[in-house]
């Protein structure tokens, strides 16, 4: 039996997603979103360069927006997402991270 569901991943829209998937779609594991793919890109092109959080969101021009409480919760949500987002890459071995100075700095592997 197939079932949709709504579901919700970090940096992509609310869409839908059969569940039970099938062992082919299982085997071929995490599929990156945009996002992601835009984070390793950026990485990608500054190889010797190594940035915070905050640098690679203005490198990838996510859009970030405090101009109204709704708009503050919006972004902030986001931000956390997007750490989360980093955690993720990192721990998938997409991309390194080193803490220096009390920051943790993200490069491409």
């Amino acid at each position: 039996m197939e079932e949709s569901v709504l579901s919700f991943r970090m940096g992509s829209v609310l869409r839908r997603t059969k569940m039970p998937i099938d062992k082919e779609e299982f085997e071929s594991g995490h599929i990156l979103t945009d996002i992601e793919k835009k984070v390793i890109a950026f990485l990608e092109s500054n190889p010797n360069k190594a940035f915070t959080s905050d640098e690679i969101i203005d490198g990838i021009n996510m859009q970030t927006d405090f101009t109204d409480f709704w708009k503050a919760v919006t972004t902030g949500l986001n931000l956390l997402g997007f750490s989360y987002i980093l955690s993720n890459l990192v721990n998938e071995g997409r991309i390194r991270t080193n803490f220096i100075n009390g920051k943790y700095y993200y490069i491409a592997k």
